[in-house]
């Protein structure tokens, strides 16, 4: 089995088990997600705003 195919069945893997979560834990699960995101676009907005500090310098 290659590292591909390995990587799919685990990934199906975890959506199924996903699925069957009660719908709090999903809520759960999908508010960290959502707040990883916005933070992960808040520290690339800053480097974006470093990378142009440093390019004007």
């Amino acid at each position: 089995m290659t590292a591909k195919a390995k990587k799919r069945e685990m990934v199906e893997g975890i959506a199924e088990k996903f699925l069957l979560l009660p719908e709090s834990d999903k809520s759960f699960i999908a508010g960290y997600l959502t707040g990883k995101e916005e933070e992960r676009a808040r520290w690339q907005q800053e480097q974006e705003r470093k990378q142009a500090a440093v390019a004007t310098a």
